[in-house]
């Protein structure tokens, strides 16, 4: 939409893990960066018959590791693709070599990046465990 969506860009990275991050970030010029984490695609299928969540961050070192992985995102080139005007999406780099998000990311979990070092305090127990027999994790 002209002088509405000019500075609009619509990256969507595909790869080979279905779950996806759903991060929502809005930043104006000289003002603090906003950034949100959600549940689902704000798609109307995923809206108009269930309950969808997404909420704000606002602790400096979750909003640090959300702009990392949207950092990365955003500079992905084998599995990229841009909306164009047309709605039609086009390849970031077409020949599907370059740099690749998830690989980066999995590489980092390889090394320990993300996982509490020995020594550290554990994270807290969910607050609701799972029933016996339950399909989900918590």
């Amino acid at each position: 939409m002209p002088g509405i969506s000019d500075t609009i860009t619509v990256t969507s990275v595909l790869g080979r893990f279905l779950e996806h991050s759903r991060i929502y970030a809005f930043e104006i010029e000289g003002e603090e960066r906003e950034v949100y984490i959600g549940s689902a695609d704000l798609m109307p299928r995923n809206l108009d018959n269930r309950v969808e969540l997404v909420v704000p961050l606002v602790e400096e070192a979750a909003r640090g590791e959300v702009f990392d992985v949207l950092d990365r995102s955003l500079a992905d080139e084998e599995g990229a693709w841009r909306l164009s005007e047309d709605g039609s999406w086009t390849p970031v780099m077409p020949d599907g070599a370059g740099r690749s998000v998830q690989r980066e990311l999995l590489a980092g979990r390889s090394r320990g990046v993300g996982r509490t070092p020995p020594g550290a305090a554990a994270r807290p127990a969910p607050l609701r465990q799972p029933r016996a027999g339950a399909p989900h994790a918590w």
